[in-house]
């Protein structure tokens, strides 16, 4: 039997994580990692449509000048990317989409990059574009929100992606 490790005696006030304004360096990994995590969450999407049409919509979201990209880093090296957020800087803001690296998830990253974009998280008034993925649930054999959804603020709009290639 293996002993539990002890817990420390005190939790750091925050992680050893950074918030950096996204380069054109980062952006080849977010557009791959938004195309992924899309897939996956709107149900391992296939096909050369999907994959266009993603594609097509990533480059028109990221060209716009109110379009703002933030990178999650560790503190000691911002070259490393632990997750990132793109929004738009408007009334409303737009949230296109946020995303952390599986191995950085549940540590608090998603919210940290969404208080840097939102200051006022509760108050704000946001539309987003689209919906944390569904997990499969063993115990009930269906397809549940995330904990993240129960903690989208009530104010927040959902409005499909789509709707903003054309503004």
């Amino acid at each position: 039997m293996v002993a539990a490790s002890p817990l420390p005696e005190q939790v750091p006030e925050r992680l050893p994580v950074g918030v950096r304004v996204g380069l054109p360096d980062d952006v080849p990994l977010v557009m791959d990692s938004w195309l992924l995590s899309a897939r996956e969450s709107e149900g391992h999407v296939e096909g050369v449509r999907f994959v266009r049409w993603q594609k097509a919509m990533q480059r028109a979201v990221l060209a716009r000048a109110s379009t703002r990209l933030l990178i999650a880093h560790p503190d000691d090296d911002p070259s490393v990317i632990m997750g990132w957020i793109v929004y738009g800087a408007s009334t409303p803001t737009v949230l296109h989409y946020v995303w952390t690296r599986y191995a950085s998830r549940r540590l608090g990253i998603g919210r940290m990059l969404l208080a840097s974009a939102l200051p006022d998280l509760e108050r704000a008034e946001v539309v987003y574009a689209a919906r944390p993925a569904r997990e499969f649930d063993e115990a009930s054999k269906r397809w549940v929100a995330p904990p993240m959804a129960q903690r989208i603020p009530r104010s927040w709009r959902f409005m499909p992606r789509a709707q903003f290639l054309e503004v």
